[in-house]
C-alpha cells in the first residue's frame, strides 16, 4: 500500500480540472505574496488594475499552473471582476480545504471521553 500527503485539492473551473499541492512551496508562497500585495494596496497605494491583473495572473499560474490563466480565460474578456472572483475562488476553497484537513487530525487524535 502506498503513502500519499493528503494535500492535493481538486477544483474545476470554467469546465477545467486544476490540482492545487497546497504543500508545494510555490503555492504557500504565492498565496503569501498575493495576500499581501492586497493587504498592502489597501492600507497604502492603491494598485492600478492592470498592475493587480498582472499580479493575479501570476498567482494563478503558480496555484494552477503556468497555462492555467490562458486556459479559464480562452475567448473571453478578462476583466477585473472576472479576475477578483476566481483570484477569492482559489483562496476560498485553499482555507477550506486546509479547514477540513486541520479538522480531521483533530478529531483523529482527541481522545473522546466517554463518561457514560
Amino acid at each position: 500500500m502506498a503513502f500519499n500527503f493528503g494535500s492535493k485539492l481538486k477544483v474545476e473551473i470554467e469546465d477545467n480540472q486544476f490540482i492545487i499541492d497546497i504543500s508545494n512551496k510555490k503555492v504557500i508562497e504565492a498565496v503569501q505574496v498575493i495576500t499581501q500585495k492586497c493587504i498592502t494596496s489597501t492600507n497604502d497605494e492603491a494598485m492600478s488594475v492592470d498592475e493587480f491583473i498582472d499580479n493575479s495572473k501570476s498567482f494563478i499560474g503558480d496555484v494552477l499552473g503556468e497555462d492555467a490563466f490562458e486556459k479559464i480565460f480562452v475567448d473571453k474578456v478578462v476583466t477585473c471582476e472576472d479576475v477578483t472572483d476566481l483570484v477569492c475562488y482559489i483562496l476560498d476553497e485553499i482555507g477550506k480545504f486546509k479547514n477540513a484537513q486541520a479538522s480531521k487530525i483533530i478529531n483523529k487524535y482527541t481522545p473522546t471521553n466517554n463518561l457514560n
